[in-house]
Formats: C-alpha cells, structure tokens, sequence
C-alpha cells in the first residue's frame, strides 16, 4: 500500500511496530502505544501512510491527528490529504478543508494542535505525534502538566470502547508524557535508541544504526552510518544524545542513575565475592554519594558475569560513615577495593584509622 501511494519513499524497517498498531486497528483490537524515536528519521510520513490506509479500508472511522502547534497539524494534515488521493480515498466534497477533511462515508481526519478542542468529536484513533515543540516546553513543568491533562481528559475521552492511541516523540524529559503514560497500566512502551551496542542498548558507542544510511529511489541518501551516527552525539553533546538520540533522558545535573525499580534477587553459589568503595570528595548537599557495591562474580576476562547483590549508599565523607562502610565489608566477607589515586589513599588511611579491622585493597585507576 505505501509502495504505492508513495512509491518514491523507502520502506522504514525500524517502525514495524507501528504497522503491526495499524493492523490491529483496522481489526478493531484496543491498542496503547508509546513510541519514542529520534527524531528526523521518517516516522511521522509513516504515521500518515498509517491513517489513510485505515480510511482506504474503513471509510466511516474518524481519526485525529494533534501535534505540539495547530499549524504544524495543519501541514500533516494536508499531506495525509494527498496521499489519500493517492490511495483513491473519496472524500466529501462538502467537508474538505485543511484541518479536518471528510470521507463520503463520514470518517475522515481531524488535525489539531495540543491544547486545542476536541468537543463534538469522537475519534476511533488519535494520535499526539511530537507534542513538544522544544526543550524548552520539555522542561516547563506547567507545559508538561498542561499536555498530560489536555490528553488525558481531552483526547482520551473521545474514544469509544475499542478507540486506539498512540503517542509517538523523541524522548526530551524523564517526566514527559510517555515517562508519564507509560506509569498507567495498559500501554504499550516501545523505545527505538539511535545507536545501540551488541546487547541492544542505546549506546553513544555502539556499533548499530537504527536506520542505515540506504540511496533513495529518485537520488541522494536516507538514513545515517555508524560513524556519522557517532559523530551526531558528539556533536549534540551528552545531555540531547541521551534523551533525543537514545531515548534515556536524564537530568540536566548529569545524573545517570535512580534508585533501582525493581530487584531481581539471583542465587549466588559458586561465586567469588567482589566489594569496592567510591568515596565522596565533600558533605556538600549537590555533592557525590560515598557508594559501596558488593558483587558476585564468575568466570574471569571476557567471559566475566557479575551481578549487583548489596549497595551502600551514604551522603558522606567516608570519615563520617566509616563504622558502616566497616559493617558493609564484614558483611560481604571480601576486601574493600579503593582506586590508588591520591584521594584514595587518603580515604583508606583514614577508614583504617577510625574502623580497624577494615580490610582494604588498592587498586590503580586505569
């Protein structure tokens, strides 16, 4: 179908999540999805291709589009309206303007901004496709709330029993819509990193495009190298790479990891027991934590599996919390690791001063 009513577009093998939504839809199943991609790589064309092949087979559905301006729906709005005529869709000549054009069977596509009105419409699909028009509005809590809100009891409720969304954005913010959603039970979560490593992770180093760079059919090229893709987030820098890129947003402080969600107790036979200590610099309140980590380890070089089965975590100096960095190694029966530098010599002069007992290992920071 999209080979057809597009035919000098590429096929985007990266979004067939988003075909198998549309396929459901059409077959009437209740779907929530939550798609985050980066951005400039195509989706938005496909989520139109989507809408006018279920207005070519199902002619009666009302469908809405809302993205982060009523201009910018406006814009999609009118080139979903061309591939219909592509696709032989017969609209209604009576209803046919730019935001919101008809199907003579009475479907047809609504487009709107965020924020905008819905009263007086229903929809059996709505789609928010990029609902951010910037880091800035990203990062406003009054703009986050405001998307959430209007969603939710907007949007939402204009859909029957079996309606469908899908909310599909690079991600920008911990806390935005899809980090929010994505906390309510029934919605699918799909995330799709510009890069990823061998384990399939989102990687600033890894070694896996998410769309190779492939010739268009009528000249020039579509998608990114592995080295370019690299260089982008160099060239974005950590904090866009994260979020945008590899759709892991953290915040601007540069923290990369929360307190766990969950905890996958694994037994730990036949494993050597590995401690080590990062220690804090100051007891300032924005300063580091004074961290211990406790593994259980097998098997040696490449081939070494470790897995995380104690943490300490104090916001402290050392000297300050060294009768509970004591207990943590006498708890774990294995020597604390500590890096050689200068600071760390110090730290470990001073636990063995105020803790005797403590066992210690220095290691040189490579």
């Amino acid at each position: 179908f999209c080979d057809k009513i597009a035919p000098g577009d590429i096929h985007l093998s990266y979004l067939s999540p988003v075909e198998d939504f549309f396929v459901d839809v059409l077959k009437r199943k209740t779907r929530r999805l939550l798609l985050s991609t980066p951005p400039q790589l195509g989706k938005t064309r496909t989520l139109l291709k989507g809408m006018v092949w279920i207005l070519k087979h199902r002619p009666e559905a009302p469908l809405v589009y809302a993205s982060y301006t009523v201009d910018i729906a406006r814009a999609k709005s009118l080139e979903a309206r061309m591939l219909a005529d592509h696709a032989g869709v017969r609209t209604h000549p009576d209803r046919d303007n730019i935001s919101d054009w008809r199907t003579e069977a009475g479907g047809g596509f609504l487009a709107t901004g965020v924020c905008g009105p819905l009263t007086g419409h229903s929809a059996v699909l709505v789609i928010l496709d990029d609902p951010f028009k910037n880091r800035q509005e990203a990062e406003s809590p009054a703009r986050r709330d405001a998307v959430h809100e209007w969603f939710k009891s907007t949007v939402l409720t204009r859909l029957p029993e079996h309606g469908s969304a899908l909310v599909c954005h690079a991600r920008w913010h911990e806390d935005d819509i899809i980090g929010r959603l994505a906390q309510d039970a029934g919605w699918n979560v799909i995330s799709l990193p510009f890069l990823t490593n061998s384990a399939g992770d989102g990687d600033m180093h890894g070694d896996t495009v998410l769309v190779p760079q492939v010739p268009l059919p009528r000249g020039g090229l579509f998608g990114w190298t592995v080295e370019g893709a690299r260089e982008r987030l160099r060239e974005v820098g950590p904090y866009d790479a994260a979020s945008l890129y590899l759709q892991n947003p953290r915040a601007r402080s540069g923290k990369v990891f929360n307190l766990p969600q969950r905890y996958d107790h694994r037994n730990s036979d036949n494993a050597r027991i590995i401690t080590a200590l990062d220690a804090a610099g100051t007891d300032a309140e924005t300063s580091d934590w004074t961290v211990a980590v406790a593994l259980a380890c097998w098997d040696y070089g490449p081939r070494l599996r470790a897995r995380v089965i104690g943490i300490g975590r104090w916001h402290q100096r050392p000297e300050h919390c060294a009768p509970d960095i004591l207990a943590f190694q006498q708890r774990y029966g294995s020597k604390l690791h500590i890096e050689s530098s200068r600071d760390g010599k110090e730290v470990a002069r001073i636990l063995q001063m105020l803790s005797r007992g403590i066992e210690l290992i220095m290691v040189p920071p490579i």
